[in-house]
């Protein structure tokens, strides 16, 4: 390369070195990154702390449903083992050629009440057993929508980390043009990324 093209290389260079200084590419580059920080990662951070407030609620929601079809389940099985024992005694009653009329009336009008009460409890745990699982699939929703916020925090955070780097890099190749420029002056060979500029 001429000596004239090294001069005016150099001059290009200084010259851009004029109009840019290290502080505001750093300012201007941190201010990019706190704004990520600050509206990306803290809106993920929070909307991560609703849904697992919402993922506790509906994790306390499904303690009571399961007690609740618990209780169902229990006074239905009780209900219906009344029933078979009424049921038993009725028939009991009707195979007796010495049971009264009153005896039967009875037999019949209590299997008849409980048949009532079965079916009545009955609905009640199909509700309660409806109703978990319901609370159960919203709950995995809910599970499924969290996991999806923390992959994109740690995207995020991943990204952020990259740009710090992407930042310090920068920063230390400009602190070496800098370096590079100011000990040029005496027209010693400058480094190949200084010197690519005269192709520009």
């Amino acid at each position: 390369m001429s000596r004239y093209a090294i001069k005016s290389n150099r001059n290009r260079i200084q010259s851009i070195n004029q109009k840019i200084s290290v502080s505001p590419i750093i300012n201007m580059d941190q201010v990019m990154i706190d704004g990520l920080m600050s509206n990306t990662i803290v809106a993920l951070e929070t909307d991560i702390s609703t849904k697992e407030a919402e993922i506790a609620t509906k994790t306390t929601e499904i303690t009571g449903l399961t007690s609740d079809l618990a209780t169902a389940q229990s006074n239905l099985t009780t209900a219906q083992s009344d029933l078979a024992t009424a049921q038993t005694n009725y028939n009991g009653l009707l195979a007796n050629s010495n049971a009264t009329s009153e005896q039967l009336t009875l037999a019949e009008a209590q299997v008849l009440t409980l048949q009532g009460q079965v079916t009545v409890l009955q609905s009640d745990y199909n509700l309660a057993l409806s109703s978990l699982n319901d609370a159960q699939t919203e709950l995995a929703a809910k599970q499924v929508a969290l996991d999806a916020c923390i992959a994109d925090l740690a995207a995020e955070n991943a990204a952020l980390i990259q740009a710090q780097s992407d930042l310090s890099t920068a920063n230390s190749t400009i602190l070496d043009l800098q370096d590079q420029l100011a000990n040029s002056g005496g027209g010693g060979a400058l480094e190949p990324y200084l010197t690519d500029l005269n192709d520009a």
